[in-house]
Order: C-alpha cells, then structure tokens, then sequence
C-alpha cells in the first residue's frame, strides 16, 4: 500500500518538475502573494490568462484549487473541489428543498474577498446544469451547459 502511495508522490513530483521546466511564470510579486494567501500550498502550475491574470492551480491540505491573481498581485478569487456534507446547512438544505442530492456531479466553493458562493454541476433529465449558490442558501443562478 505505502508502495502505491510512494510512487504516485514521485510521480507527481517528476511530472511537477517538468511542467515548471516549460512554464510561463509571474513576477515575484504575484508568486509572493500567492504563497501568502495559500503558505501550505504545493505543486503550484501558473497559466497567464488573456486579461493578463495569473492562474495558478495547486494543492492545499489534499485538496485542487484554482485561484487567480491580478498583474499587480491582488488575489482575486478562488475555486475549490468540495463535498456536499462540508457545505453550509444554509446551502445544503437549500439545494434539497429544490434539486435531488443524487444529481450533484461535482461542487465547488468559490471564495472572493467578500463573499462565498457555491456552484453545483448537477445532471437532471439528461440536462448538464450549473447552479450558484449564497452562503445564506439564496440560489443566484441556474443554468444548463449541456443537454
């Protein structure tokens, strides 16, 4: 078992080592502000966005995160991969009032500087949706992708 563990931490170290060889990185600014907002963080991968943002996804405490930074290294937001159960009770019990839990396809926690919101990718009657939700459960937005 520790086997298995060990060599996937080589591998996704080796392949980490390879990607930084061929990225684009930020100035020093951006990445200092990135290590203060996220000190824990690992195997950060940066993408210049056509606006001229930074994205950089990473590893925090075992979980994917994306966030971005501004040019001048104001952090901007942030998207994390979640679980239904970490959700706030405000949230989860506004989603069951209104959509089946067995639908949820993934969850994210968006985090901006002030405020959070939740975004589910639900699949009902064949139908690929994106809803948004406040932390107070209020549902902002509810959108089909695909169908």
């Amino acid at each position: 078992m520790n086997f298995k563990r060990n060599s996937k931490i080589i591998l996704i170290e080796v392949l980490y080592f390879f990607l930084n060889l061929f990225q684009r990185k930020p100035k020093q600014h951006i990445i200092k502000g990135f290590l203060k907002k996220y000190p824990s963080s690992e195997y950060p991968v940066w993408h210049k966005s056509k606006d001229n943002s930074w994205q950089v996804s990473f590893n925090e405490d075992q979980h994917y995160g994306i966030a971005v930074f501004a040019e001048d290294g104001t952090w901007l937001g942030s998207r994390f991969f979640t679980q239904f159960l970490l959700l706030p009770q405000n949230v989860r019990g506004a989603f069951e009032s209104q959509f089946n839990k067995e639908s949820i396809m993934r969850v994210y926690a968006l985090k901006f500087k002030k405020a959070n919101i939740y975004e589910f990718l639900i699949n009902e009657n064949k139908k690929t949706e994106r809803l948004l939700f406040t932390t107070s459960g209020l549902l902002l937005n509810s959108s089909i992708l695909k169908s």
